[in-house]
């Protein structure tokens, strides 16, 4: 281990969550930036992407870890929704659109906030739990854990060092919004020197750019967390949280103009292999769960087999476990089948009303999404279409060959074959064809039939 690392080490063990799970701030920073590439434009957009404010949103993001290298639990509290909306509840006593640029500075830094939050229950509550089904070694096999080691390998994933925001921190107001909250005192000094050590997680996951013995030693010891890290179709990637950010700022945005329903669209879904097609039916492996992240944080105790459930194309339910992760106020919920999923079957769930919100806002509407145990119809199509015109060939190829060999005339590359190939000697494989429409005009109506999912 080089020197350079060494100096890191202490602050970085002082950044781990309690926990030993968490989001590296190499990631946090970088999906701050990310996200933006998702949101739609208009004023949100415009707002965050002007330098100035895209440079506090990403210190936004750092923040919360900066709690734990100082031992406080302000950074406990920083990333969830209870914290986030005393904020911005402090936002909206204190201006009102159109916004100025004080407050639009408090909005950036807002929104990164909930990056960081989101983030860590997207990476915790999907990728790390198959951390912990794939690799063999814990979360704590390095001094620096499994979010500091990942973090260096999505830097190297990267390829490039993550440029440190200059630091932008509004120590005075966010300190006494702790105490309303929940009696939690802490002083703007100790905000500013969290917020300063923060930026060591960054640096220490940059140097693994330069130090390709430690990224393979990493490797090693998480092949699935840390090969994964830029897999956009590894459920909870760093690469996988962006969507689901922008549209979670896009709520809170709503919030800030006094838009207090709970019918928004659900954040994300999220399924293996990035797309809802195929999911592995194996109930006994965390890649089997399909996983969805609601608007709002949640109340666990609304979230039961009443409000989510699973049915088939049927209408049988299919019994499942359900996870709201890390509980109270997240936003997370993993659906685990009790058994093996059936094959070649597609599924609805359905989410629906009473599920509340964590200070007991109802859920306004149903959502439901699918996904299935089987191919996507389109690709089935395609397979087969490939099968029965590489055997045409096949055919045309033998007819040609038997007719050279019977002393006739090979007539390949003359103007029957650039009329269509529709000789004499390819007729017979035109018995094929009613075949291969049928199976595209079902596959077609089936195709049709699911393409909501």
């Amino acid at each position: 281990m080089t020197r350079r690392i060494w100096l890191y080490l202490v602050p970085l063990m002082l950044l781990a969550p309690l926990s030993g799970w968490a989001n590296g701030n190499y990631s946090h920073v970088w999906v701050s930036t990310d996200a933006l590439n998702y949101l739609e434009d208009g004023e949100l957009k415009e707002l965050l992407t002007t330098p100035e404010l895209t440079n506090i949103l990403r210190n936004g993001a750092m923040y919360p870890d900066g709690g734990y290298a100082v031992g406080d639990n302000y950074g406990e509290i920083s990333h969830w929704e209870p914290f986030h909306l005393t904020y911005l509840g402090w936002i909206r006593e204190s201006f009102s659109p159109p916004w100025d640029h004080e407050a639009k500075q408090h909005i950036a830094f807002l929104l990164g906030m909930a990056t960081h939050g989101m983030s860590d229950q997207l990476y915790d509550g999907m990728y790390l739990t198959r951390h912990g089904h794939y690799d063999d070694h814990g979360s704590e096999a390095t001094m620096i854990g499994v979010d500091g080691a990942t973090d260096a390998c999505f830097a190297v994933a990267q390829g490039k060092p993550l440029e440190l925001p200059e630091q932008w921190l509004p120590a005075e107001t966010l300190a006494p919004l702790y105490e309303q909250l929940n009696g939690h005192k802490v002083t703007p000094e100790t905000l500013v020197q969290g917020h300063t050590f923060v930026a060591v997680a960054i640096l220490a996951a940059n140097d693994g750019l330069n130090n390709p013995e430690q990224i393979a030693e990493y490797m090693e010891l998480y092949p699935y967390a840390c090969g994964n890290q830029n897999n956009p179709e590894a459920p909870g990637s760093p690469p996988t949280h962006s969507p689901a950010v922008a549209a979670y700022w896009q709520v809170l945005w709503g919030r800030l103009h006094g838009e207090e329903t709970f019918d928004q669209p659900l954040l994300g879904t999220f399924f293996t292999g990035g797309t809802p097609w195929d999911q592995p039916t194996d109930a006994s492996n965390p890649d089997s769960w399909v996983h969805f992240s609601m608007p709002r944080g949640l109340n666990p105790g609304t979230v039961n087999e009443d409000t989510v459930v699973v049915t088939d194309s049927d209408g049988a339910v299919i019994p499942v476990d359900l996870h709201v992760y890390y509980g109270n106020n997240s936003h997370l919920v993993n659906v685990k089948p009790q058994e093996d999923w059936p094959d070649a079957t597609l599924f609805t769930v359905t989410i629906s009303p009473p599920i509340t919100s964590w200070d007991g806002v109802e859920l306004g509407q149903t959502h439901s999404f699918e996904f299935a145990t089987m191919p996507q119809p389109v690709a089935m199509v395609e397979e087969i279409v490939e099968e029965i015109v590489e055997e045409v060939m096949e055919q045309d190829l033998a007819v040609a060959t038997d007719t050279v060999d019977a002393g006739q005339p090979d007539v390949s590359g003359t103007e029957a074959e650039s009329s269509g190939g529709c000789s004499m000697q390819g007729q017979g494989n035109l018995t094929l064809l009613p075949l291969l429409l049928l199976l595209l005009a079902l596959f077609f109506n089936r195709s049709r039939r699911h393409e909501s999912i």
